[in-house]
């Protein structure tokens, strides 16, 4: 995948394909962030399929991401 032209990027990605995106995440600590998503509000951007499956919605995702800023 590449940034290079956005219309190319899926609205929907697994945990490996959203790494993959955004390389600052490793796997663990999105794994991290997700399994705690009840308390971070990350449960805005994480769409459970089934039991086990897990896809995020990017768009949502950008957004959480901006919220999260400290400075």
């Amino acid at each position: 995948m590449s940034l290079s032209n956005v219309q190319d990027i899926p609205r929907f990605l697994s945990v490996k394909q959203l790494t993959k995106l955004y390389p600052a995440f490793s796997e663990l600590s999105l794994r991290w962030v997700l399994f705690n998503r009840s308390n971070n509000g990350a449960d805005s951007f994480v769409i459970k399929v089934g039991k086990r499956k897990i896809v995020i919605d990017v768009e949502k995702f950008e957004i959480w991401l901006q919220q999260q800023k400290k400075i």
